[in-house]
């Protein structure tokens, strides 16, 4: 089918999703880029590049973006409640979609790419409650395993264009330069690759347009690189990707960084990125995200020698129910930090979470209070602590309320004279 065939078919759909089995680089795709210029608004999450730890999160931020509704979910979400948190973010942001009134497109491509448990679910959700403005396509290498019988109306299939022949294109030496450097990356965005070179958004909005087949843009400013045309050597595509994971460290996507340092083996880069993760503070809810879903490999025990690493370490033992060992690592990050630091905080975080995640909620409760206690009185600051804070009130109620209420009004208190 031809690519305005495909765009009309897309167009005139009753179905609210459609599904494209196809791969997500421009040779395959590349017309979705014309696409979304018949919408009103676009959002485009990239399975490969954005942080899929939490898609819910992602997808509100990437459509409410880093306002006060975000910010008021984000702390929802790291309330630790036991009750489906991820759908109730997904019905809200599809509120402020169904508000807007206006055509509304999202796509969400390489879904191939997720390895993530709760995905599928919040997937499931987010296409049942799909609004009458919202249109959304998937576009996945794989089947889309999915239980359809949960949706209104079946998604339709959509078959990309057919490839045409890649236009003769001419590239100069320093075209292929920045091609073969930026290319490594799979996806990267403008800002990065106007870091490497200065003229590098305009050699690749040219390229977007006269061969989409080798460059892709998605949205407004991510550029997309079909794999295979150009590669660097070895020791260069490293030298890049550590350039790439210290920019998005500081574009705050340190968990994206993370996965890039983890993956490579720059482990002097992991103890940069987990202290900033520490800083911010809020993060480490999306750390503890991340590991969970992370997989083992750049984990291994020889290379946990740093707090920061043994921090990364201790909570992967943590979800391989290997619970001694994650205490053991949380009291050597706890004995070999300053104390009040970010890292000892961190050390007793993980320690309380050994017991919640071992069932001991009483145990873990009793923790946190003598903690809480002697640190709040001596710092007069609870919010340093609202990591512990937060994930209280499931383990008080598991362990059914035997522990008294007053022993934490102190930091309800504490908090109330800090807000005001």
């Amino acid at each position: 089918m031809s690519k305005g065939g495909v765009i009309n078919d897309i167009m005139s759909a009753k179905a609210p999703v459609l599904v494209m089995p196809s791969a997500s680089y421009g040779g395959s795709v590349g017309f979705l880029s014309d696409l979304v210029n018949f919408y009103r608004y676009t959002y485009w999450l990239c399975c490969d590049y954005d942080e899929m730890t939490s898609f819910s999160m992602t997808f509100a931020k990437k459509v409410l973006g880093k306002g006060e509704e975000y910010l008021r979910l984000k702390q929802f979400k790291h309330c630790e409640f036991e009750y489906e948190k991820d759908n109730i973010i997904i019905g809200k942001v599809l509120e402020k979609i169904a508000a807007n009134n206006a055509d509304t497109l999202l796509v969400i491509d390489g879904l191939e790419c997720v390895n993530n448990k709760t995905f599928d679910s919040q997937l499931e959700f987010l296409l049942k409650k799909c609004p009458k403005n919202l249109k959304i396509i998937l576009v996945s290498k794989r089947f889309v395993d999915l239980n359809y019988n949960n949706l209104d109306v079946c998604p339709k299939v959509i078959e990309p264009e057919e490839e045409a022949a890649a236009p003769t294109v001419t590239l100069t030496m320093k075209d292929r330069g920045i091609l073969s450097e930026v290319s490594v990356l799979g996806h990267a965005d403008g800002s990065f690759c106007s870091e490497l070179f200065p003229e590098a958004r305009s050699t690749l909005d040219s390229l977007a347009k006269s061969c989409p087949s080798l460059v892709m843009k998605k949205g407004a400013d991510l550029y997309c690189f079909t794999p295979g045309v150009f590669e660097a050597p070895e020791e260069k595509a490293k030298e890049v990707k550590k350039k790439f994971a210290l920019h998005l460290l500081r574009t705050d996507r340190a968990i994206a960084a993370l996965d890039i340092a983890v993956k490579n083996g720059f482990f002097d880069l992991v103890d940069l990125i987990v202290d900033e993760i520490l800083r911010v503070g809020d993060e480490s809810y999306a750390l503890v995200e991340y590991l969970r879903f992370s997989g083992d490999r750049g984990f291994e025990e020889e290379y946990a020698v740093t707090p920061q690493r043994k921090i990364i370490f201790a909570i992967k033992r943590g979800f391989r129910k290997d619970f001694r060992r994650m205490t053991a690592l949380a009291d050597e990050i706890v004995s070999s930090s300053d104390k009040n630091s970010f890292l000892e905080r961190m050390g007793h975080e993980i320690k309380y979470l050994a017991y919640t995640f071992s069932g001991q909620y009483r145990v873990a409760v009793e923790y946190a209070r003598t903690i809480l206690h002697e640190r709040v009185r001596e710092e007069k600051s609870a919010y340093l602590w609202t990591d512990i804070l937060c994930r209280l009130p499931e383990a008080i109620k598991k362990c059914e309320g035997e522990v008294i209420e007053s022993d934490f009004l102190l930091y309800e208190s504490q908090f109330e004279s800090e807000d005001n």
